[in-house]
């Protein structure tokens, strides 16, 4: 099962840690059927940044594959140019069936599109939209760092509960771009990381989710 999401190099934080219960879909469309199995008869599409109660999670586990898009610049020796193509790298990810409520409908889906994290202000924000509004918010906090290998332009915000950070600027030399958050298991930083960055993954650039002193971070670096 393949969904296509259009990933932008973005981020806003816009959750609650407090319904643990409720999650937002992060696929562009989530089937949701009557069966905790593939060929269960299909319910409806859920949308985008749609809100789930979650009722149950079924212990069998279940693999879809989902695609990231690699840019790769090649010098072409006839025009002397070069070409930009995209490649198409098969991804596979392991999750359960989940039981939900939709208004007054009930169904499963595929949990691991599944996150407490709403995607809607995350995928439609561009980058410097993101910034001006982090600097505008009084729930934000601009961070003054001085870290080893850092520009001047290296930015750090932390909201106010301190659940989430946001990094972004040239670190030893590379292009570096970072959140991380409290409370998040590895699952749904691998589900953060894949819509962030799997549009914008090429051979000088890559990203990674790490569990690290009680946080999960998820990092986009590109080297020159």
């Amino acid at each position: 099962m393949f969904y296509k999401l259009t990933g932008l190099f973005l981020f806003l934080v816009c959750f609650s840690l407090n319904e643990a219960q409720e999650k937002y879909v992060w696929a562009s469309t989530l089937n949701m059927r009557d069966l905790p199995d593939i060929k269960g008869k299909l319910i409806k599409q859920l949308k985008q940044g749609e809100k789930v109660k979650i009722l149950g999670v079924k212990d069998n586990v279940y693999e879809v594959v989902d695609t990231v898009f690699k840019q790769i610049s090649r010098f072409d020796e006839k025009t002397r140019r070069y070409i930009e193509e995209e490649e198409i790298i098969l991804k596979r990810f392991v999750g359960k069936w989940t039981k939900i409520r939709v208004g007054n409908q009930e169904g499963y889906v595929f949990g691991f599109y599944l996150s407490s994290l709403n995607p809607d202000p995350i995928l439609f924000h561009q980058e410097e939209a993101l910034i001006k509004q982090l600097e505008m918010s009084p729930n934000w906090k601009n961070e003054e760092i001085g870290c080893e290998g850092c520009d001047n332009n290296y930015l750090r915000f932390i909201d106010e509960k301190n659940e989430a950070i946001i990094e972004k600027g040239i670190k030893q030399k590379c292009g570096y771009f970072g959140v991380s958050f409290k409370s998040f298991q590895n699952s749904e930083g691998d589900l953060i990381g894949f819509y962030l960055f799997k549009d914008r993954v090429n051979e000088a650039c890559n990203y990674s989710v790490r569990s690290q002193d009680g946080r999960i971070h998820v990092q986009y670096v590109c080297c020159c």
